[in-house]
């Protein structure tokens, strides 16, 4: 053996961060009605608080367009 190199790096911050961060979205879903949509309004994702706030079933709204929960004067 000629040389032995040792490259080590303490990820324990970021580490940390990324946990901090997952629990403020746990939180945020657990408290607050959310959809996703993608550009063209179309929905991605509902979670249980805004299916239970809408009384839709997700199936019926999953690839639908996001205005289905607007009044027709919103979007005419």
């Amino acid at each position: 053996v000629i040389r032995v190199i040792k490259i080590a790096a303490d990820i324990s911050e970021r580490v940390h961060s990324a946990l901090e961060q997952e629990a403020v979205v746990n939180a945020i879903n657990r408290s607050m009605a959310i959809i996703t949509f993608n550009p063209e309004g179309i929905v991605l994702e509902a979670n249980e608080n805004f299916v239970n706030a809408t009384g839709y079933k997700r199936d019926e709204i999953i690839g639908k367009h996001h205005r289905l929960f607007c009044a027709e004067t919103l979007y005419k």
